[in-house]
């Protein structure tokens, strides 16, 4: 099959997989909302609730998956994890939704390897890992903010990158930056519960984050620079 049918079998396939999904999404957050208007507190409460029961843990990080293998934005799947549960259970369970999404969207790209990025930023990603994919490039980019993970996966699998490589810097980049975020959500979450301010300490995951969206801007305009030279 030629590359021009591949790339519209897969624009095919965004078509139909990105409005069912967000359809559903919007339906169900429209049906909580209609029969269950809560507020804040009541939401987060309702939250823990529910994360007491496996089955949630399950469909949130099955969820997760699913939206990364048809390159939609999977990392809403955190915010239904990771506020909720401990961390030693939030990041594991991140890390291995993340990867098992990044593995079929890896998977998909290789098999329709003739698609083309649509967004810019997912044209810029590929050029970059066509001309630089070693293991801690593959690292920076899964660890700072500004590079979709949807896009290194479809770009990866495309450039049918070592997939050892691949999983070893989905598991190692991730679990560094799901670690930082899930530790600062988790402190602000404790410290709103008691109504207390930040202590010290629970100062260092917001420092680790505002470290990666530096990295992220700095290694953003050297990509741009080599890039352009």
């Amino acid at each position: 099959m030629s590359a021009g049918a591949d790339n519209d079998r897969w624009q095919r396939l965004r078509r139909w997989a990105g409005p069912v999904a967000l359809a559903l999404l919007v339906a169900a957050g429209l049906g909580i909302a209609a029969w269950l208007p809560l507020g804040t507190r009541e939401l987060i409460e309702l939250g823990e609730r529910l994360a007491g029961h496996p089955a949630t843990l399950v469909v949130a990080a099955v969820g997760m998956a699913l939206l990364f293998v048809f390159a939609l934005p999977g990392s809403l799947g955190f915010w239904l994890i990771a506020p909720f549960q401990p961390w030693l259970v939030a990041v594991p369970v991140l890390v291995a939704a993340s990867l098992a999404g990044g593995l079929g969207a890896y998977r998909l790209a290789d098999r329709l390897g003739g698609i083309r990025p649509a967004s810019p930023s997912g044209r810029r990603v590929r050029r970059l890992l066509a001309r630089r994919s070693d293991f801690l490039m593959l690292c920076a980019l899964r660890i700072f903010p500004g590079f979709p993970h949807s896009v290194i996966n479809f770009a990866a699998g495309v450039l049918r990158l070592p997939l050892p490589r691949f999983v070893a810097s989905t598991v190692i980049g991730l679990g560094v930056k799901f670690g930082v975020y899930a530790a600062a959500v988790q402190t602000g979450m404790q410290a709103w519960r008691e109504g207390e301010a930040l202590s010290p300490l629970a100062f260092w995951p917001l420092l680790a984050i505002a470290g990666l969206l530096l990295g992220g801007v700095w290694l953003r305009q050297r990509l741009d620079r080599s890039g352009s030279s």
